[in-house]
């Protein structure tokens, strides 16, 4: 085990490496891990368990209920019965609010196109017109915030032909493994709080956990 303070010194803290020598980095000013030596300098070698990893979780189809009408805190339910998986995190698919995910640093992104069927016209912005609010956020097992609460908004029309989407993105870090829910919600602002179901590509969410 040694401390690297240069990917290209050939006498410290190995005098004379040969090429193919494994070493160990404890820390410093390069990341830990293991580093060969290829003739003129240290390379990082990278294990199964250090590359990037994803969890992508996707509701598709149309008329699947996400947010209720009103504007009071929804979490996201991903039951097997209607989500898609991807996983490459090691943990078990979601099967409800909870989204357990291993300790480290996260991307989290949402998209979510859908529909409104209201068919409401009181408060229109213009003719057959509504400004739709919605809201985002990370929240942790008992609804604290792990990121910002993000706002997006639409103007679409209403009822059947009702098209809107929505993106958000987030970066949060867990020291330890645990279970994250995704908020989403109506916002205030709007002309109208309607309900909300999938249409076109639907609800995608992807966790990264980053390389370290």
């Amino acid at each position: 085990k040694y401390t690297l303070t240069s990917l290209t010194n050939a006498t410290s803290p190995v005098n004379g490496p040969q090429a193919g020598a494994l070493i160990y980095n404890v820390g410093g000013a390069f990341s830990k891990g293991y580093y060969y030596w290829d003739g003129t300098k240290w390379n990082r070698l990278l294990v199964n368990s250090e590359m990037a990893q994803i969890l992508n979780l996707r509701i598709s189809g149309n008329g699947t209920s996400i947010i209720p009408a009103g504007t009071a805190n929804n979490y996201v339910s991903f039951t097997t019965a209607q989500t898609q998986y991807i996983n490459t995190l090691g943990t078990t698919n979601p099967n409800g609010t909870n989204i357990t995910l291993p300790a480290g640093t996260y991307k989290a992104d949402i998209f979510f196109d859908c529909s409104s069927t209201s068919t409401d016209i009181t408060g229109e912005i213009a003719v057959n017109k509504h400004l739709y609010v919605v809201e985002a956020a990370i929240v942790n097992s008992s609804n604290a915030l792990l990121t910002d609460l993000k706002t997006a908004s639409d103007i679409a029309d209403y009822g059947g032909t009702s098209s809107q989407g929505y993106s958000f993105s987030f970066i949060f870090q867990l020291p330890s493994q645990q279970a994250v829910k995704v908020l989403l919600k109506n916002g205030n602002g709007a002309t109208v709080n309607s309900a909300k179901d999938t249409s076109q590509a639907g609800l995608s969410v992807n966790f990264y956990r980053m390389f370290q």
